[in-house]
C-alpha cells in the first residue's frame, strides 16, 4: 500500500511539473512600450529675424550652440508616437536697434547706432510626432508644433537687460528626419536633423526686414520605453 502511494505521489508531481512548464511556455512575451521618453543634446544654428514691438533685429549668425531637448509622448501602432517635446538653447547673437527714438521701446537698454553682442535663451515646447521603428538601424521622421520663446536679453560686455524685457511668444514648428539604432525593443539611440520655422508678427517692420527664422539642429537621442502596451488581437487556441 505505501508503495502505491508513493508510486502515486512521484505521477502527481510529475504531472503537475510537466503542466507547469507548459503553462510558461504558453505565457506571451511583454508587449511593446506604453509611452517612450527621450532626452538628447544637439548642435543649434539660426539666421535672423526682427521682431516690430521692441524695434530690434536678432542676428544668431548661423553660429552653433548646444541645444537640449526631452519628450514624452505615448506610443501607438507601426512605430508611431506623439506627445510634448521641449528644447532649450542659451544663444550668441548680434543684436541692434533699428528705431531707438520711438517712446515705447521699453526699460532695457538698446544698441544703437551700432550692433552690439548679446545672449537669448530659446525655449520651445509643441507637440511632437515621431515615427520609426525597427531592431537594429532604421529610418526616423517626424515633426512637431507649438510655441517658441525668447527671454533674457542681455548684453555681453556688462550683462545689461535689452529689450524687450518681457519674453517674446512666437508661432513653431519643425520637420525631422534621421536614423535610429534599436538596442533592444525599449531602447534605442536617434541621430537626427531638425529645420524649423519661427514665425513673427510683420506689425512695425518695414518689407525688407525678415520676420521668419529657421532653426536648424543635428541632435542626438536616447529613447527609453517603458510600459506595456496592449497586443491587439485573441490568439485562437489550437
Amino acid at each position: 500500500m505505501n508503495r502505491v502511494i508513493a508510486l502515486g505521489l512521484v505521477a502527481v508531481v510529475g504531472l503537475a511539473g510537466s503542466a507547469d512548464a507548459q503553462i510558461r511556455r504558453q505565457q506571451p512575451a511583454p508587449g511593446p512600450p506604453a509611452n517612450w521618453i527621450s532626452v538628447g543634446i544637439g548642435a543649434f544654428s539660426a539666421n535672423s529675424v526682427s521682431d516690430g514691438d521692441s524695434y530690434t533685429t536678432w542676428d544668431f549668425g548661423n553660429a552653433t550652440s548646444p541645444q537640449y531637448r526631452a519628450s514624452l509622448e505615448k506610443a501607438f501602432s507601426n512605430g508611431i508616437s506623439v506627445g510634448l517635446a521641449g528644447t532649450y538653447v542659451k544663444a550668441p547673437i548680434r543684436y541692434s536697434s533699428f528705431n531707438p527714438n520711438t517712446p515705447d521701446l521699453g526699460p532695457g537698454a538698446t544698441c544703437f547706432p551700432e550692433a552690439c553682442d548679446a545672449d537669448v535663451n530659446v525655449y520651445s515646447l509643441g507637440i511632437n510626432f515621431e515615427a520609426g521603428s525597427g531592431t537594429g538601424f532604421h529610418q526616423v521622421y517626424g515633426g512637431s508644433i507649438g510655441v517658441t520663446r525668447y527671454d533674457n536679453f542681455e548684453r555681453t560686455s556688462d550683462g545689461a537687460e535689452l529689450n524687450p524685457t518681457d519674453a517674446v511668444n512666437a508661432i513653431s514648428g519643425t520637420f525631422s528626419y534621421g536614423f535610429g539604432y534599436a538596442f533592444n525593443p525599449r531602447t534605442s539611440v536617434v541621430g537626427v536633423y531638425d529645420i524649423g520655422l519661427v514665425y513673427h508678427s510683420r506689425e512695425g517692420l518695414s518689407s525688407d526686414q525678415r520676420n521668419t527664422l529657421v532653426p536648424r539642429t543635428f541632435r542626438i537621442s536616447l529613447r527609453q520605453g517603458f510600459g506595456t502596451r496592449s497586443r491587439t488581437g485573441v490568439r485562437r487556441r489550437r
